[in-house]
């Protein structure tokens, strides 16, 4: 039995994101088209002769270890294979910035349910791992599968989009991060910004069936960008500037940020678009669409 495997936990980004009002589970109803990227972190799981699982990392991770997603994907693992738990190590070098709206705890938990099923020879099929994946949190069914989906519901209702070109993308990462419940908890959507909202949405995911790419990325758009702060505001416009201005097809936050992400169709275009970017921004890390995990 092999006891050792390595996973790539990508990144994702938000081609659109519409924040559709508040659910009596205290979650937001959000419809979103979703796609991975190169961006990834690398999760090593091992099986130990303990009873402990623990989780390492190349930065400090804050948080009880407890707390930690990759921690209770391993726990959730065993519940849905029903097998008693056992040691796990789980071991990840951090390359998906925090705080940024890219999921990266999330692609974190999602390698090692992947991780843990390869060790146990496939034990789970893939409709069992994404219930699994689903008792983690909102963006985890996504990243378990990865590729290009739309997602509804408060985001583990997944369906299967075309893959998209394999474009540059550059993220880009401003000083500031973002609380997720601070932002959800400003929203106040109107009926008329909800019906903008669905009518920009459905332009892109009829462009992406249509295989008509750059219409797709021209359009991106981020329902969170209305309720950052006025200063944040600023500066997501500057960067998102620098990136247009250099050729991007498309820019915008992803997810709740505080990342701002641009498409490109030229890799001269994006190199220059980069050196461009950094002088605004903290760290800015260069990337192309993927498909599917």
């Amino acid at each position: 039995m092999i006891t050792k495997t390595h996973e790539k936990a990508a990144a994702k980004i938000n081609l659109f994101l519409d924040v559709l009002g508040k659910r009596e589970d205290g979650y937001h109803d959000i419809r979103s088209v979703l796609c991975t990227t190169t961006l990834c972190d690398d999760v090593f799981v091992s099986l130990c002769d303990d009873s402990k699982i623990s989780v390492l990392s190349d930065i400090f991770i804050p948080g009880k270890p407890e707390d930690n997603l990759a921690y209770k994907a391993a726990l959730a693992f065993f519940k849905f294979a029903e097998i008693e738990p056992r040691g796990v190590l789980i071991d990840i070098t951090k390359w998906i910035p925090m705080q940024a709206g890219l999921g990266g705890g999330s692609a974190d938990a999602a390698a090692v349910l992947r991780a843990l099923n390869r060790l146990y020879d496939n034990k789970l099929s893939t409709e069992t791992l994404l219930k699994a994946s689903s008792s983690l949190g909102s963006d985890v069914p996504f990243c378990l599968l990865g590729g290009c989906c739309l997602a509804e519901g408060r985001g583990e209702i997944l369906t299967r989009l075309p893959d998209l070109p394999d474009y540059p993308v550059l993220i880009c990462m401003p000083s500031f991060t973002c609380s997720t419940a601070e932002l959800y908890s400003k929203f106040d959507v109107s009926d008329s910004l909800l019906q903008c909202n669905l009518l920009n949405g459905g332009l892109i995911l009829d462009s992406i069936h249509e295989g008509d790419f750059h219409t797709a990325f021209s359009l991106v758009y981020n329902d969170f960008e209305s309720v950052l702060p006025a200063d944040c505001i600023d500066t997501v416009s500057a960067i998102k500037t620098a990136l247009t201005e250099r050729g991007a097809l498309g820019a915008c936050l992803s997810g709740s940020g505080s990342a701002v992400f641009g498409i490109f169709d030229d890799e001269k275009k994006a190199a220059d678009a980069e050196n461009n970017v950094r002088k605004i921004c903290k760290e800015v890390f260069s990337a192309r669409i993927s498909k599917r995990a």
